[in-house]
């Protein structure tokens, strides 16, 4: 969306709204040149002399990929120059825990692991305008329910990816603390073949509306936990203990003030919350895992599972459901009879569909 800062230059169109850089967005700009010297560029918009592309047109800037603004301060999108791959570039205090131990988690030896679901640190950039702050390189990334999950064997891709990822991070001794549905995200590339735009998710990287792939119909995508801001490294044998009453979740019974707490249950806690708000209450057939998000969403933590052991609890519950039941379309809890038939008329035709597709070997998972 555009900024909405009224003004009287040549920026504004007749719609009264300014398209010109906010507050935030100039900070950016005067870094681009840096940037770009490190092989990172920044969109048309970011670069110092932009004009805008509407100016003496019939164009409408809400049509322009450069009227869209950067929603999120600390964050932008830029290109790698040498491949043309989409990065994030986030702003973090020099030396933080989130650049300490997003190196650690991207690693070599970590980094190759399946089961690492970790956002990886592609570089690290020192700020030359603020000795006391430096840039991370992320993979662009989209928010795990954007768009939103169609089936159920999604469904069960993400929470399998989740709890091996979670049990994976605190097997090398981290706590995330923050786990929360902001702090979860996934490589939608497969699912966008004209790549989408950071600031507004249903568009492509020109701006133009687009429909994305369903999960199930590419090849696969792959799930991250994001923003170690608020993370814990623990070394072998050292006390497992924190304060604090940060994030994102405030139902955590621990996060209480002067609280001595262990982390790694209150992962636990946040990723059942998760579960719970984007599955178990919102449809009908997801009440297989009430059970599992009930044990990790105890109000005691020491009668919460470890993370590992959440996993295993998953497998079992999901070792008996039949292939059928897996493609089946999520059934939201509050639709009407005449809604649900005719969305499982449209379910039946798609599995029809999926069947034929394989007997005569249909390419509709290649990517």
């Amino acid at each position: 969306m555009p900024g909405k800062t009224a003004r009287s230059d040549e920026n504004v169109p007749d719609d009264g709204i300014s398209y010109d850089l906010m507050p935030d967005e100039i900070v950016w700009r005067d870094r681009q040149k840096m940037l770009e010297r490190h092989g990172y560029l920044l969109r048309p918009r970011f670069r110092p002399g932009w004009v805008p592309s509407w100016l003496n047109t019939d164009k409408d800037p809400l049509l322009c990929e450069d009227s869209l603004f950067n929603p999120v301060p600390k964050l932008i999108d830029a290109t790698r120059i040498p491949d043309g791959k989409k990065v994030v570039i986030k702003s973090v205090q020099r030396d933080s825990t989130e650049t300490s131990i997003g190196t650690f988690l991207s690693s070599p030896d970590l980094a190759k692991d399946p089961r690492n679901h970790c956002v990886p640190i592609l570089d690290v950039i020192r700020d030359e305008s603020a000795p006391n702050s430096e840039f991370l390189i992320l993979p662009l990334l989209r928010p795990f329910n954007i768009p939103p999950f169609f089936s159920v064997d999604e469904m069960l891709d993400f929470v399998k990816q989740t709890l091996e990822g979670l049990a994976f991070m605190h097997n090398v001794g981290v706590a995330h603390r923050d786990c929360s549905d902001m702090n979860i995200m996934f490589d939608g590339a497969g699912m966008y073949p004209n790549g989408f735009h950071a600031s507004v998710w249903n568009l492509d990287e020109r701006g133009v509306p687009t429909s994305p792939r369903r999960r199930s119909d590419v090849a696969s995508v792959k799930y991250y936990f994001t923003d170690f801001g608020l993370s814990s490294h623990f070394a072998d044998g050292e006390a497992r203990v924190v304060t604090g009453v940060d994030g994102l979740d405030r139902e955590v019974p621990e996060l209480l003030p002067l609280n001595r707490y262990d982390p790694f249950p209150v992962d636990v806690f946040i990723l059942g919350n998760v579960l719970k708000r984007n599955f178990t209450t919102k449809f009908l057939n997801a009440s297989f895992l009430i059970p599992l998000v009930e044990s990790m969403t105890q109000e005691n933590s020491m009668e919460r599972p470890s993370a590992a052991e959440a996993l295993a609890h998953f497998e079992r519950l999901i070792s008996s459901i039949p292939g059928y039941k897996r493609r089946w379309r999520l059934k939201e809890v509050g639709k009407g009879r005449l809604g649900t038939f005719i969305q499982d008329v449209g379910s039946l035709g798609r599995e029809c569909y999926f069947i034929i597709g394989s007997l005569f070997k249909s390419p509709r998972h290649s990517k």
